[in-house]
C-alpha cells in the first residue's frame, strides 16, 4: 500500500531527521552539553573500568518481539562477556511495562526512560555510555515509522561523534525514503551492522556498511508456564481437549506512522485527548489513513475471517485470535466482529505479557500469523505455522524454512479467503512434516546466535584494548546462556543439522 507524497523540507520526517543531525554534531563537545546543561555528564571508557553498554530500541510499547528480542540479547551478552564486566542499560518507553523482564530482585540491567519524542534524551544516554547496540528488529526501513530508524542513527551517528563504537544486532534493513537512506548512509557509517538475515544483509552492503549475517535474538526466550497458558484457554471457553488454532493479526494498511505537528496542536486545540483520535499513536505521532487503506484492511480481516469460517465447517477446533502488539488491539477486535459463526478470544499483549503470550503460542496446532515475532516464538514450540505478510520479514524468515511458496502470502493478496483456507488445510493436514522441517531449523539459528557473540567479543576486544572479559568458550553452545529444558532437548536431538 503506497499513497503519494512529497520528500520535502516541510516533511515532518525530514525535519526530525535535520534536528537530530544537528544534535548528533553537537555530541562532539559533551563538555560544552555538561558545562550547559543540556546532558548532566559524559563518560569515556579507560582500562579497569567496566564497560557501559546501552541497548537503543523500542522497548516498553508492549511489542511482544521487540522487548523479549532485547530480552534475550541482554542476557546473552551478559553470559559471554560476564557479568563482572560489564554493566548494561536498556531504552524504554514505559518503565512499568518491562517489569516483568528487568527490574526483579537481583537484576543486573538498568531501564533507562525516554520519550516519544526521543532527542534528548538518546544525547544523554550516549554521552554516558562507552557503546551502543541498536537492537531494534526493524532497524533501517520507512514502512513503520522514519522515526524509529532516525533514532537508531541518531545514537549511531553520536557515538561516531564522540569516539565510541556502535553495532546493530540482529536487525532487519529494507526498503527506506530517500532522505532517511541519506542520513543513514552518512550517520551510521562507522557502525557494524549484524543483519539478521541474508537478504537484510545485501540491503546493508548497498549502504555502503560493514557487517556481518547473523539472526534474531528471540529464539532462546523461555516461554511462561504451560499450566497457566492451559488455564488462561479454560477461562475463554476451550474445552481441553480440541485442538487449539490461533491467528496473528494486525493493521497492515496503517503503516507508517509519521510525526504530524499541525494534526497535533489542532487535536491540542480541540481538546482531543490520547485515545481520542484513533490515528493517534502517541504525542505527535499519527497512523497513515485514507479510505483506500480501510477498504484493503477490511479486505485482509474478512478474508481471513472468512477461511477460518470455512476451515472450521469441517475441522474440530477452537481458535484463538494473537495481538502481539498494543497497536493490535483494535484491528483484532475488528477482525473478531468480522468473524461469523464463532467469536474467537483475543489474546493481546496489553494485558499480556512476552512469557504468557509465548506459552500460548506453543500449545497451538498451528498458526497464521502477521506478526513476525508470533512465528519465531511459536517455532521453538515446534508449532507449523504460515505468514500472511506486509513486508519481507516473515518472507525472509519462511524463505529459510523453505516455505516462502507453499507457506507464505502478501496481506494484499486479491484471493485471500482462498489462500488462507489453502494455508490451514496445508497446516492441518501436513502439521507433522512442517513441524519437523521447523525443528531442524532451530540449532542452526541458534548456531548464528552463537556466532553473533563471537564476532561481537571480537569486536570489543578491538575495540577496548586491555579490556577484561570471560574467558572463550570451548564450543559454539557456550556463547548461549543456559537453554531452558524443551529448547535443550531440541538442540540435543537436532544438533547434526545446525549448519544446514
Amino acid at each position: 500500500m503506497t499513497d503519494k507524497k512529497k520528500e520535502s523540507l516541510l516533511n515532518m520526517d525530514t525535519l526530525n531527521e535535520g534536528l537530530s543531525a544537528g544534535l548528533i554534531e553537537l555530541s562532539r563537545f559533551p563538555g560544552a552539553l555538561e558545562k550547559l546543561k543540556i546532558i548532566p555528564g559524559h563518560d569515556q571508557w579507560a582500562p579497569g573500568k567496566k564497560l557501559k553498554v546501552l541497548m537503543a530500541g523500542y522497548c516498553g510499547a508492549r511489542n511482544t518481539g521487540a522487548d523479549v528480542r532485547v530480552k534475550e540479547l541482554i542476557d546473552q551478552w551478559f553470559h559471554f562477556l560476564g557479568p563482572d564486566n560489564v554493566e548494561i542499560g536498556v531504552t524504554t518507553l514505559n518503565t512499568d511495562l518491562v517489569k516483568c523482564y528487568w527490574g526483579g530482585a537481583g537484576e543486573k540491567t538498568k531501564v533507562e526512560k525516554i520519550d516519544y519524542i526521543y532527542h534528548r534524551d538518546v544525547l544523554r544516554l550516549c554521552s554516558e555510555y562507552h557503546m551502543a547496540v541498536m537492537v531494534e528488529g526493524s532497524c533501517f526501513k520507512s514502512k513503520f515509522a522514519n522515526a524509529l530508524t532516525t533514532m537508531m542513527t541518531m545514537a549511531a551517528g553520536i557515538m561516531a561523534s564522540q569516539g565510541k563504537p556502535c553495532l546493530a544486532y540482529g536487525s532487519e534493513a529494507g526498503q527506506m525514503d530517500r532522505v532517511l537512506e541519506t542520513f543513514v548512509r552518512h550517520y551510521a557509517k562507522n557502525a557494524f551492522i549484524i543483519s539478521r538475515t541474508e537478504n537484510s544483509h545485501k540491503v546493508v552492503q548497498k549502504l555502503g556498511l560493514q557487517g556481518d549475517v547473523g539472526t534474531d535474538t528471540a529464539w532462546t526466550f523461555k516461554p511462561g508456564p504451560r499450566e497457566w497458558a492451559t488455564q488462561a484457554l479454560k477461562a475463554a471457553g476451550w474445552d481441553g481437549k480440541k485442538p487449539v488454532i490461533g491467528l496473528a493479526i494486525i493493521d497492515p494498511f496503517v503503516w507508517p506512522v509519521r510525526p504530524d505537528l499541525l494534526r497535533f496542536l489542532g487535536n491540542k486545540a480541540r481538546g482531543v485527548k490520547e485515545g481520542g483520535d484513533p490515528m493517534n499513536v502517541r504525542q505527535w505521532y499519527f497512523f497513515t489513513d485514507s479510505a483506500e487503506r480501510r477498504a484493503a484492511f477490511r479486505h485482509y480481516i474478512e478474508g481471513i475471517a472468512g477461511a477460518l469460517e470455512e476451515f472450521l465447517k469441517t475441522h474440530d477446533a477452537f481458535p484463538i485470535v494473537f495481538g502481539m502488539e498494543m497497536l493490535d488491539d483494535r484491528p483484532t477486535r475488528e477482525f473478531v466482529a468480522a468473524c461469523r459463526g464463532v467469536k474467537p478470544p483475543i489474546f493481546c499483549s496489553k494485558d499480556y505479557d512476552g512469557y504468557q503470550m509465548t506459552s500460548l503460542l506453543h500449545l497451538l496446532r498451528f498458526l497464521v500469523s502477521s506478526r513476525y515475532h508470533a512465528c519465531v516464538l511459536s517455532m521453538t514450540g515446534g508449532v507449523p505455522s504460515a505468514g500472511v505478510t506486509m513486508d519481507e520479514r516473515i518472507a525472509n524468515l519462511m524463505e529459510e524454512r523453505g516455505h516462502f511458496q507453499r507457506l507464505c502470502i502478501k496481506t494484499d493478496e486479491p484471493e485471500m479467503k482462498q489462500r488462507v483456507a489453502g494455508l490451514m488445510s496445508d497446516l492441518w493436514d501436513n502439521g507433522d512434516e512442517i513441524r519437523e522441517e521447523i525443528l531442524r531449523k532451530l540449532p542452526g539459528y541458534l548456531k548464528k546466535m552463537a556466532y553473533m557473540a563471537e564476532v561481537t567479543k571480537k569486536l570489543i576486544r578491538g575495540w577496548f584494548p586491555g579490556i577484561k572479559l570471560k574467558a572463550d568458550p570451548k564450543d559454539w553452545t557456550g556463547y548461549i546462556h543456559p537453554l531452558y529444558p524443551e529448547l535443550k532437548n531440541v538442540l540435543e536431538n537436532y544438533k547434526k543439522y545446525a549448519d544446514k
